[in-house]
């Protein structure tokens, strides 16, 4: 009888380095579009970069949403202990949604 193996998918690996270098890029830029807006001739151009930026900002609160879910759902289904690595990837996946969903609320109550 041969053992089968349960290989975890490392795709999102590759998106998370990807994505650290501009994820301060994505959370600054739209404040330091805020101050000059205030400065600005025509605010509405800012207020559509706005729309546009946190539509970026929402799609990958969604997806690292999607990724936190599928891990921990693979760990769940394996029913195996975290290891250490294993629980600051979630610590941090966990952050990154709660730290992008304040920063989406935020702009909203701003711009509306």
């Amino acid at each position: 009888m041969t053992k089968i193996e349960i290989k975890e998918d490392k795709g999102y690996q590759k998106f998370l380095r990807g994505y650290n270098k501009f994820l301060l890029i994505f959370l600054a830029v739209p404040f330091v579009l805020g101050i000059l807006s205030s400065f600005l001739i025509f605010p509405i151009t800012i207020v559509i970069i706005f729309f546009i930026l946190f539509g970026i900002l929402f799609v990958i609160d969604i997806a690292l949403t999607w990724i936190f879910y599928k891990t921990f759902k693979y760990v769940k289904k394996a029913n195996s202990k975290l290891t250490p690595k294993e629980k600051r990837r979630q610590a941090f996946f966990l952050f990154l949604i709660i730290v992008l969903g304040l920063v989406l609320w935020c702009a909203m109550n701003y711009l509306f």
